[in-house]
């Protein structure tokens, strides 16, 4: 990506919301620099790398859907006009840790340990116990958000059906939620399949002497 693209980005950037600090990304590889936490704006994140400026962003290929921010650190691909999206899933995510994801065990429970802690796990199907986590709805399942490998899975959740995606590498890993009203969790993880080929993972970079230029 051209420096000019990387700059407007990153200044986009390094004047956007903070994250928990759990969001900060973790190098534990000696040969590569830390990489500190600079900010977020929707579904963008810039963190500095040594003398770098690495910056992430998340785009969905779909002219019916924005993205927004929902809370700090939190963003949606939201549709323009909802009437255009009646039939479609919620869509929705964060970034983290990739260390979070890296070390874990990449299953069902996995994931939702993650969204508990971020306050989000789902709440369960009508009639069951207060705090008793969605039941996972179909066989964890491998996918890729633009160039990062990850895996999903299905929970059969109060109203609907949801379909967790987590993908990440050594430098960023972002969660992806998928939500509809009375859809089968079956159904749901077609349609989540059919969506997830049209996002894409941009890296531009930069030198960290931009930083100056956003303060």
């Amino acid at each position: 990506m051209k420096i000019a693209m990387s700059f407007a980005l990153m200044l986009g950037l390094g004047l956007g919301s903070a994250l928990p600090p759990r969001a900060m990304a973790q190098d534990n590889n000696s040969d590569k620099p830390r990489c500190q936490f600079v900010g977020v704006k929707e579904a963008g994140l810039l963190l500095v790398c040594g003398d770098r400026l690495n910056g992430f962003v998340l785009t969905l290929d779909d002219v019916r859907r924005q993205v927004v921010t929902e809370l700090p650190g939190r963003f949606a691909f939201r549709c323009v006009l909802a009437p255009m999206c009646a039939e479609e899933p919620n869509i929705g995510g964060f970034f983290i840790d990739p260390a979070t994801w890296r070390d874990s065990a990449k299953d069902d429970g996995a994931m939702l340990d993650i969204l508990q802690q971020h306050g989000l796990v789902p709440a369960a199907a009508p009639g069951a116990q207060p705090g008793t986590r969605p039941p996972v709805a179909c066989a964890v399942f491998d996918v890729a958000i633009g160039d990062l490998p990850g895996r999903g899975t299905c929970f059969d959740v109060a109203d609907g059906s949801a379909v967790v995606v987590i993908a990440g590498d050594d430098r960023v890993a972002v969660v992806l939620s998928f939500f509809q009203n009375r859809q089968t969790p079956g159904a749901m993880r077609e349609k989540a399949l059919e969506l997830i080929p049209q996002f894409k993972l941009t890296r531009p970079t930069g030198d960290v002497a931009l930083l100056r230029w956003m303060r």
